[in-house]
């Protein structure tokens, strides 16, 4: 689970306009930050899973691989807006195509 300084408050985020990375699994948004760390939160919508559970899950694997990406992510805000997808995505697909995204 990430630290609570590294969660990201999705409200203050979800209107405003940031940098944008696609994937076929989510978009990223990237803001910039003052702060030395990087920080992270996952949207998942209800188009993308019907069920709280299923939503929670997809963004319990997403905040997973934020966490594991951390040291190799630069400072700033990242807001991870899932897609609707036929089947759930692995955790390993998830984790390279974000460090792909935002290392890039």
């Amino acid at each position: 689970m990430l630290p609570k300084k590294s969660r990201l408050k999705i409200q203050e985020y979800l209107a405003k306009r940031g940098r944008t990375f696609r994937s076929p699994l989510f978009t990223v948004k990237a803001f910039p930050s003052s702060l030395p760390y990087p920080r992270f939160g996952a949207v998942v919508g209800k188009r993308v899973r019907n069920t709280a559970v299923g939503r929670n899950a997809l963004r319990r694997i997403f905040l997973m691989c934020a966490e594991d990406a951390m040291a190799k992510v630069p400072p700033g805000d990242y807001l991870i807006i899932a897609h609707k997808t036929e089947e759930s995505p692995a955790r390993e697909t998830i984790y390279e195509q974000l460090i792909s995204l935002i290392a890039s």
